[in-house]
């Protein structure tokens, strides 16, 4: 292997599937390992790591986490593609300019974009599972998001009720107001405006 290509494949493997860094650049020159021997070290380092990761997370915790990490980026590039799909749609009719069927055209870039998609998401979970670090949050801090989130609720809850009730400014529009009534009393002054008593006046009437 010349050094440009031991140099590129080492950094292709510390960022995708070696976090432990366990292999030099000193110790394959050292070895004189041709590519596939170089491959094999590798793939046998990297599953050496997984496996040390398993046991410190736990197997089921694992499965658990591979089940999300898949879901959540085959959902990411499906998405992605689909988008690609639609600009390439859009301008597969300029092929014809060049005396190229639109058609073919397309399905042989569909395909090949397909495709380019499938290993874009093999690459990704693998790169997200050997670099993924689950962090447990502190209990004290645990209790505090608790308790926010439950003043929170009662908060939200106050709210909503006061909504319901009408604002401060309703409510005070809303007091009880007097109410007027139109009988005269028998000894008040008579509504004619003689200054008789009404029972005196206009109340003899009745």
């Amino acid at each position: 292997m010349e050094e440009w290509d031991i140099q590129s494949l080492l950094d292709y493997a510390y960022t995708h599937f070696l976090p432990s860094r366990r292999l030099t650049k000193d110790q394959l020159d050292q070895g004189q390992m041709d590519p596939q021997e170089a491959r094999e070290l590798l793939l046998k380092l990297s599953l050496e790591d997984y496996e040390t990761k398993e046991k410190l997370m736990g197997a089921e915790m694992m499965r658990d986490l591979e089940r999300l990490v898949t879901l959540r980026i085959v959902d990411e590039k499906w998405m992605e593609h689909l988008d690609a799909m639609d600009q390439m749609r859009q301008g597969i009719g300029l092929r014809a300019i060049g005396q190229r069927d639109p058609l073919v055209e397309y399905k042989h870039e569909a395909f090949d974009m397909f495709g380019a998609m499938i290993a874009d998401i093999q690459e990704e979970i693998v790169r997200t599972m050997y670099f993924a670090q689950l962090v447990e949050r502190p209990r004290e801090r645990r209790n505090l998001v608790e308790k926010h989130n439950s003043f929170s609720a009662i908060g939200d809850s106050a709210a909503g009720g006061a909504a319901g009730a009408g604002g401060p400014g309703e409510m005070a529009g809303a007091k009880k107001q007097p109410i007027v009534s139109n009988k005269v009393g028998r000894n008040d002054l008579c509504p004619c405006g003689s200054g008789k008593k009404y029972k005196k006046c206009c109340g003899k009437e009745n």
